[in-house]
């Protein structure tokens, strides 16, 4: 794949070429000498053209850019964060020669080693050297950059928001920015000898600027003493699905503030569409919001794949009966929607006077990226004096993330909606 940011600039500077060389011949009155330079450049932007649009294409199809040269790429669902840091750094762990794909690597058991020694008997390999590499003297732990893709993974595949097709986009620093498709190219009628308008594809930045996602897990002081490979797959479950909501909150709902702790998610972006159910809010009686929230990004040419919404919204969907007290069949264009449920979504939402609304997410969710740093970070403490009155430890967990959306009029939101 190519590097879109440096081919844009490439075609830039060409363009700028021809136009020039175009100048020139327009004040000689004939194209001369110069007719050979403008053909060739001509061919050069169509070959860019062409390169940039197969680009378009496969980001639109949800195809991944691996690349080793691109810094910003896309990686749909079904790709592995892991094999990306693999293509990028090459094959193996990163540290100490150790290689292999750690499928085995399991984030409980190193967490239960730094309490208790004997656990790490039955440690893998990539799971000892991972701990010795890791600790700090303040009880902290960092996983090697191999090994959290790997966690991250598991943290991508709950989330909701990735399963109706949002891009995870690996950011190699806390910063990172990347060019949208703001408008493209016109074509246009022209009578023959008349000079042909210009007309380029216009871009903007998308800037991706990491926030901390933090999470805190308290586990029996038993469940450490008795640990078990279930116990290590239920410490790992806890904090991955913890991690993973609350991705799921911040790329929909997030936080409207400016200077916000958390990304600001769908809800809060310029330029989504907003779909009303009124000023109180109201119950559903059919499925003509979610042909409006549809019609909204068609409207923008774009195309909905996707809706996530409360479970109880989706309860009272599937409620519905026609008059004859048939299930109400759901227009096509709503049938072919993923349909996905999150109870990140809040169902107690104000709304005029009403107190109990709920929202639904509408899209083409592949315009949704998520970006993440390829690192996760824990502290562990035995915090005698908080917890042992439970008799329990905790962990503190953290992951720097970010979300942005490439074309926020291929998303909508539908408010006030009521049980």
């Amino acid at each position: 794949m190519i590097n879109l940011t440096a081919t844009l600039q490439e075609r830039a500077e060409k363009l700028d070429a021809l136009r020039a060389l175009t100048d020139a011949a327009e004040v000689r009155g004939s194209l001369g000498e110069d007719k050979a330079k403008l053909d060739a450049l001509a061919d050069e932007i169509r070959e860019l053209d062409t390169a940039i649009a197969e680009y378009e294409a496969a980001r639109s199809n949800g195809g991944p850019s691996l690349g080793r040269g691109t810094n910003g790429d896309a990686l749909t669902r079904d790709a592995s964060f892991a094999e990306w840091y693999e293509q990028r750094n090459g094959s193996g762990l990163n540290f100490d020669g150790l290689t292999g794909d750690a499928r085995d690597f399991n984030l409980g058991r190193v967490l239960g080693g730094l309490v208790r020694p004997d656990v790490r008997r039955d440690m893998t390999d990539a799971e000892a050297r991972a701990l010795a590499e890791g600790v700090d003297a303040q009880g902290g732990f960092m996983i090697p950059e191999f090994l959290a893709s790997k966690v991250i993974d598991r943290v991508r595949n709950k989330a909701q928001v990735l399963r109706a097709g949002a891009l995870t986009v690996p950011m190699q620093s806390d910063t990172l920015n990347l060019a949208r498709l703001a408008g493209g190219n016109a074509a246009q009628w022209k009578a023959e000898n008349d000079v042909v308008t210009d007309s380029d594809q216009t871009y903007e930045r998308v800037t991706l600027k990491t926030h901390t996602v933090v999470c805190q897990q308290k586990l029996s002081v038993e469940l450490f003493e008795d640990l078990s490979p279930e116990g290590s797959k239920t410490i790992e479950n806890e904090i991955i699905s913890a991690l993973a909501l609350a991705l799921d909150y911040a790329a929909l709902r997030g936080d409207p503030g400016a200077t916000a702790e958390q990304p600001r998610g769908i809800r809060n972006q310029a330029g989504v569409n907003l779909i009303d159910l009124g000023a109180n809010g109201a119950t559903p009686t059919d499925f003509d919001f979610l042909i409006d929230a549809i019609a909204a990004i068609r409207d923008e040419n774009g195309e909905a794949s996707a809706a996530i919404m409360a479970s109880r919204t989706l309860t009272t969907l599937d409620k519905l009966k026609d008059s004859t007290g048939q299930p109400l069949r759901q227009p096509e264009v709503v049938a072919n929607l993923t349909k996905l449920t999150s109870n990140q979504i809040p169902t107690n939402l104000a709304h005029g006077t009403s107190n109990d609304t709920s929202e639904v997410y509408v899209g083409g969710f592949e315009n949704v990226l998520i970006g993440v740093r390829p690192s996760l970070s824990f502290r562990f403490r035995v915090l005698n004096e908080r917890y042992m009155d439970r008799l329990q430890v905790a962990f503190i967990a953290w992951l720097r993330a970010d979300v942005a959306l490439a074309h926020p009029e291929h998303l909508s939101v539908v408010t006030g909606v009521k049980p």
